[in-house]
């Protein structure tokens, strides 16, 4: 009988000694448990830290995005409304130069006949070979075309005023489509140099 104490003193004791290292095992787990724990929730605060700054990021881009595209819009709209303008002037421009041209002629034209006409006015004057009444018809009628002439002459003059007027306006077109033009370039320009720099 005290073999079976013996032994069973040595099986208590055994177990108490498993027993404090299983609880030591258990305690140790916990401690890493509670650590990798503590770790997990690190991460998953910076994880959403990033992404709350990548969000941020994100929409700044965006509005910059934005702000350029409509920059770059309005440049490009402005950019086909002067241009259809010039295209506007440069026709009238073009229309107004037929006309002159023909204008030109005629008036050519009619220089040359009031010449004639006064030409062969002095003749009958000095020949005397006409009657009164036709020298004053030919007088009169000198005298409408030389009104004629005159009026000739005020619409080439308005002509060639109207035509100055475009070429100005077609000028100053022309540097503005320039001006937009280089805009255009720097906003690219720009917005490639900060996207490779972001």
């Amino acid at each position: 009988g005290n073999s079976d104490v013996k032994a069973k003193q040595e099986l208590v004791t055994s177990l108490e000694a498993k027993a404090v290292k299983s609880d030591e095992k258990i305690k140790q787990l916990e401690a890493s448990i509670e650590e990798k724990s503590s770790e997990t929730a690190s991460l998953r605060k910076s994880m959403e830290e990033l992404e709350s700054q990548t969000a941020s990021l994100k929409k700044s881009c965006d509005e910059d995005s934005n702000q350029w595209s409509a920059k770059l819009k309005e440049c490009k709209d402005e950019l086909s409304q002067v241009s259809d303008k010039l295209e506007f002037s440069v026709s009238r421009h073009s229309a107004l130069a037929k006309e002159k041209g023909q204008l030109n002629e005629k008036l050519r034209s009619a220089e040359s006949e009031n010449k004639e006409l006064k030409e062969s006015l002095k003749n009958l004057e000095k020949t005397n070979t006409v009657s009164s009444a036709e020298y004053a018809s030919l007088a009169k009628t000198l005298e409408k075309k030389v009104h004629n002439e005159k009026k000739l002459r005020g619409e080439m003059a308005q002509k060639k005023q109207m035509i100055a007027i475009l070429q100005s306006n077609e000028k100053h077109l022309e540097q503005h489509i320039t001006s937009l033009e280089e805009q255009i370039n720097k906003l690219v320009s720009d917005y490639e140099t900060k996207l490779k720099g972001s």
